[in-house]
């Protein structure tokens, strides 16, 4: 049986889930089944046009005989979404105030529709995931910072300047600790991967007896740290004791303002799965205002690391079936 045959008659979108190390991008029919999927290097210090060239790559390889619809792309990075342009990229030489959508609808000539990659992560989950179905939904990326995505009412938030959802930048600490934003006491400088780290890497100037001791500075990550506190390493233990302190208290001041029926939680650090989701559960829960807590769920994402691709397809089928009423 020819299986692209068959596929040539469903909807079929590309998601590109742009890095600052790989270029992750597959091929997603209407109901979220990854049916082709390929990853390349970035290859960012090499500046834009190599990027450029290699998403183009990607896709090209990616799109064959199938029957693409659109395209989506997320970017790790502020977006304006109505013109389509990558305001920037730090993490790639040169990546200022670029046309991508322009320049991919242009070399394949399919709609195509770019977005920063917390959005995408919530449509993605409200389209194809866990939230699939829900109206009010709050996705949130922990990982090297924390991103926030806000569906209201089944359409995505993106404010009056496209920029709503910079979750990790409301002060939860005032004249706390500083951020690589270069504010003091936001939220990602005290539950994101970046700040776990930092806070685990003190033990040296701490005299603190941990097994952290057992590894390089350059290996210890957040998988590292949460495996250590599992096995029952007291400084690992009190060191993610404090950041699910501080994401349950984000969540629950995000749940106050919002009103959401689903809190779905992605990026790296939840892949620590229920040892993190339980606890900043309880703790966002005794935080929350009791009318606000009925009929909430705080949830994992179960698109692991497939979500940035997935949430990229669940932009461009969004957009293109709004396109179409």
């Amino acid at each position: 049986m020819n299986f692209k045959i068959i596929y040539r008659r469903v909807k079929m979108y590309i998601g590109v889930d742009l890095g600052g190390t790989n270029i992750k991008a597959g091929i997603i029919d209407d109901e979220g089944k990854i049916v082709s999927s390929l990853m390349i290097p970035t290859e960012a210090t090499l500046g834009w046009n190599r990027v450029i060239s290699n998403i183009k790559k990607v896709i090209s390889n990616l799109i064959g005989d199938y029957e693409v619809k659109a395209i989506g792309i997320g970017v790790p990075g502020p977006v304006d979404f109505e013109n389509g342009i990558i305001r920037e990229m730090p993490a790639i030489n040169g990546a200022k105030n670029i046309k991508i959508v322009e320049e991919i609808k242009n070399e394949f000539n399919k709609p195509t529709f770019v977005d920063n990659d917390a959005n995408n992560f919530v449509l993605g989950e409200t389209v194809f995931g866990v939230a699939k179905g829900k109206k009010f939904v709050l996705g949130l990326t922990l990982g090297t910072g924390i991103g926030g995505g806000i569906v209201i009412d089944g359409k995505l938030y993106r404010g009056y300047k496209n920029f709503a959802g910079e979750v990790g930048h409301i002060t939860i600490v005032p004249n706390g600790t500083q951020c690589n934003c270069g504010k003091f006491g936001c939220w990602e400088a005290y539950g994101s991967a970046t700040a776990l780290i930092k806070n685990a890497l003190s033990y040296k100037k701490r005299q603190i007896t941990t097994k952290l001791s057992e590894y390089p500075d350059e290996k210890i990550e957040a998988k590292i740290i949460f495996d250590l506190a599992k096995e029952g390493d007291e400084f690992c233990k009190s060191l993610v004791q404090n950041q699910f302190f501080y994401l349950g208290i984000g969540i629950a001041s995000l749940v106050n303002i919002f009103n959401p029926e689903m809190v779905v939680i992605g990026g790296g650090v939840s892949l620590a799965g229920n040892f993190l989701l339980e606890p900043v559960k309880e703790i966002a829960l005794s935080n929350i205002m009791p009318p606000l807590r009925e009929g909430l769920e705080i949830v994992l994402s179960r698109s692991g690391n497939n979500a940035g691709m997935l949430g990229a397809a669940g932009l461009a089928k969004i957009e293109y079936e709004n396109s179409k009423i």
